[in-house]
């Protein structure tokens, strides 16, 4: 009988094992669209906020995003607007923008920055402040150092710039 006993228990704890192993592999895809159906989205401070307006260019867009940054009292940070080109394929060599960050009708910044062919190579960019009421005075966008951000990802290249 005891032998019975632990040949159950051992062979319940393989059992446990497996299911343990394989279920995050089966289960997966039903996570993702549970996920999904609840409209969860990530922290705007993270992924910048909702599209607000898109540029079509020749070959590419200009995705602008609203204002995003700290909501909560507990939370700090700079404010900032995030800019989206892609695909970067279709990016010319040199990108040469005035933007109109607010949607008033007039260009606030004046951004440029060579477009490497090389995914590795870091991005730097210069920006020029036309209206500095809205924008921090910075003349320099790249991927550490300060509060400017210019990276570039998968399938686009991404600046966020600091507001006041």
């Amino acid at each position: 009988m005891s032998k019975l006993k632990s040949l159950f228990g051992y062979g319940a704890a393989v059992l446990v094992l497996t299911v343990m192993v394989l279920a995050p592999f089966v289960l997966m895809s039903r996570i993702e669209q549970l996920v999904g159906h609840l409209g969860l989205r990530s922290h705007p401070k993270y992924s910048g906020g909702s599209a607000v307006r898109v540029l079509n260019r020749d070959g590419y867009q200009v995705t602008i995003a609203a204002p995003a940054g700290p909501v909560g009292p507990m939370e700090w940070g700079p404010r900032f607007i995030q800019v989206s080109w892609s695909p970067v394929g279709a990016l010319p060599d040199t990108v040469d923008e005035q933007l109109d960050l607010d949607g008033g009708g007039r260009p606030q910044v004046r951004l440029r920055f060579r477009v490497p062919r090389d995914p590795k190579q870091p991005l730097t960019g210069q920006l020029e402040i036309l209206d500095p009421g809205l924008v921090r005075p910075i003349t320099i966008l790249r991927r550490t150092g300060g509060p400017g951000l210019l990276v570039g990802l998968d399938h686009s290249i991404v600046a966020r710039i600091p507001l006041n």
